[in-house]
């Protein structure tokens, strides 16, 4: 596990460039740095030493020296495949790194489709004169690109773009997706300029930066024969959990201790229980994160649970202190604007794990296999009765009695979100129905709003999932999962889970999003993976016989934070100097003053349109970002 950076062109070489780029992304890898600097290319990548401790560092170059690779990630089939390169060539180290070099020089840019792991990488060919950027197929690792003029730079994160001024423009593309949906989406990214790497793609670029990319893995397609098979004459439970439990072990591969992030939801409880049925729990360091509201917090099934399993439970009760004393990290930290509330408590567990553990274990992706969003409930009721589309705006008028209260999700609040987002098309209520601010809402907040796209135009790269897993085949649940999967979970839970762990220096596995087991669990029916869409019913039984009542009987609570309770005290303070500094010539100031007028006298539960605008203001601020006017869309 690494941070990886460079550039590439008919440019001088520029050593200076180079460092500050990588000292740029230092904390992703505090182990060891390497450099390569020739006459068209810099390569620099930063280790965080987990598999092969003493023999992985990088830049690795091949015996001839044809090839050097920098890579961030991890290779959880490395051994397998090391088992088919040894007949052909000789490994001078134990690392998954000399896997992907060695595979690289028997098979060309195939390895890459035989890799079941999480990864972006950088390989220079010097004989062709070309560097290859490839991410994994589930896009668990970011990569980004800038190019201008003659040069292209890349970077595991953006702050090596910002620290050199090499992009200091605000993308409004991005700023957009951002005020509406709470993250960025791809393929743009928070700086005007730099782009994404797709996952599931190498991209090939030569010294006139003309460039060829190749998809080489799709989700739920196996590239090769895949490890197993779902046998719908067989009980469905037992294989599903015997796939779950075998990509948990395999994902524990590290020659460093591993933890487990838990909190009392179903899906880091399944990886518990699965690492329990292959005896991998002694001594197991877990992480739990709190806030002493009832509502909100999960701390008391954890602590149960862990003294009857005899875990080491560390547990943080995170304050609105301890938020006000990160936020400067907190915007430092998600520089791709991953700004949702419930980073501050990833920020803050992934500190406090990455104390103990390098390598941590996490339960994304559950929600979204599964069905267990109470969107996909809401998305299915539209499709139910497509009258609620129409009836939308009376509704609106009845949520609007609902009090404005500060708990978890409460009804009015749920009535709100629903209202504010059903509409005639399905898909586009679906893909707003966690908005932060409606168009309507971002008409009257930015000033200048002529050059304003419509809401089709805002979320339309994230409507192109969907499309396509529609045009494949998917029924209409699963287009919307698979959807998912390609746009709110990457885009937001997984770059948020990167950025906060490798703050910490430790590096976040995602088992259920395992390449083998999403081949595995995503051509399985949904009537049997999700037969009671938003309860997630088969998941929860997988280990019903393991896991006790009181885990597998509760409700479903997703991970939110008191962004309510916090800006009612003095971390508003703080946020409304932040909302204040926004450039008035581009932001409406009497539009949000209204909205601290209607939260203050709680008329309005705007907390988390006062959370995103005052994250926005400090997010430009740490990175020194500008905003240029809103580009006219006439």
């Amino acid at each position: 596990m690494c941070g990886i950076t460079g550039f590439f062109g008919p440019q001088i070489p520029d050593l200076r460039l180079l460092e500050d780029m990588a000292a740029a992304i230092k904390h992703r890898g505090p182990d060891h740095t390497g450099f390569l600097l020739e006459e068209n290319v810099g390569l620099a990548m930063n280790r965080l030493s987990i598999i092969d401790l003493t023999g992985g560092n990088q830049p690795m170059h091949s015996p001839d020296r044809s090839i050097s690779l920098i890579f961030n990630g991890e290779i959880y089939n490395y051994r397998e495949l090391r088992g088919l390169l040894e007949p052909h060539c000789v490994f001078r180290t134990q690392s998954d790194t000399e896997v992907i070099l060695q595979g690289y020089l028997m098979w060309g840019v195939g390895i890459f489709e035989k890799l079941n792991g999480m990864f972006s990488i950088a390989l220079w060919d010097r004989s062709a004169k070309r560097l290859t950027l490839a991410r994994d197929a589930v896009g668990i690792k970011p990569l980004f690109y800038l190019m201008t003029g003659e040069t292209l730079y890349f970077s595991s994160e953006l702050k090596s773009f910002t620290r050199p001024r090499l992009a200091t423009t605000a993308n409004w593309t991005a700023v957009l997706a951002f005020l509406s949906a709470g993250y960025v989406f791809r393929p743009d990214s928070a700086l005007e300029g730099v782009r994404q790497v797709e996952p599931g793609t190498a991209m090939s670029i030569n010294l006139s930066l003309q460039t060829e990319v190749k998809r080489f893995r799709a989700l739920g397609t196996a590239p090769v024969a895949p490890t197993a098979v779902f046998d719908p004459t067989k009980p469905p439970g037992a294989q599903v959990r015997n796939a779950v439990a075998d990509a948990v072990e395999r994902q524990t591969i590290a020659d460093v201790p591993f933890g487990l992030l838990l909190s009392s939801g179903i899906d880091s409880m399944t990886i518990l229980a699965a690492l329990r049925e292959r005896g991998l729990t002694d001594g197991l360091n877990t992480f739990t994160v709190s806030y002493g509201d009832s509502s909100f917090s999960e701390d008391k099934v954890v602590s149960r649970l862990a003294r009857e399993w005899n875990l080491v439970n560390h547990q943080l009760e995170l304050s609105s202190a301890q938020v006000e004393d990160s936020l400067t990290d907190i915007f430092e930290t998600f520089d791709n604007l991953e700004l949702l509330p419930t980073c501050v408590a990833i920020h803050a567990v992934s500190h406090l794990a990455g104390k103990q553990c390098r390598v941590l274990l996490a339960g994304n992706g559950g929600d979204e296999l599964f069905l267990g969003y109470p969107t996909y409930r809401a998305t299915a009721l539209m499709h139910r009765f497509p009258l609620l589309g129409a009836l939308a705006p009376s509704l609106r008028r009845l949520a609007d009695l609902f009090p404005v209260a500060d708990g978890y999700l409460t009804a009015g609040e749920k009535l709100r979100r629903f209202t504010a987002s059903a509409g005639p098309d399905p898909l586009a209520s679906h893909l707003q129905w966690r908005h932060v601010f409606t168009h309507d809402d971002l008409e009257d907040l930015l000033a200048g709003s002529s050059g304003l796209p419509s809401a089709g135009g805002i979320y339309q790269s994230q409507r192109r999932f969907h499309t396509a897993a529609a045009e494949a085949g998917f029924e209409a649940e699963d287009a919307y999962m698979m959807g998912d999967l390609q746009t709110w979970l990457v885009d937001c839970g997984l770059m948020m889970w990167d950025k906060a762990g490798m703050s910490a220096s430790a590096e976040i596995r995602v088992p259920l999003l395992d390449n083998d087991l999403l081949d595995f669990l995503i051509p399985i029916p949904r009537q049997i993976r999700a037969p009671e869409i938003g309860s997630k019913s088969f998941f929860k039984s997988l280990y019903w016989d393991a896991l006790p009542k009181y885990v597998t009987d509760q409700p479903k609570h997703g991970f939110q934070t008191p962004i309510a309770t916090w800006l009612r005290g003095r971390l508003g303070g703080v946020f409304e100097e932040l909302t204040d500094s926004l450039p008035a010539d581009i932001f409406n100031r009497d539009y949000i003053a209204g909205l601290w007028r209607d939260f203050q006298s709680r008329k309005k539960d705007n907390s988390l349109r006062l959370w995103t605008l005052g994250c926005l203001a400090g997010w430009s601020k740490v990175h020194q970002i500008n905003f240029a006017p809103l580009p006219d869309q006439s």
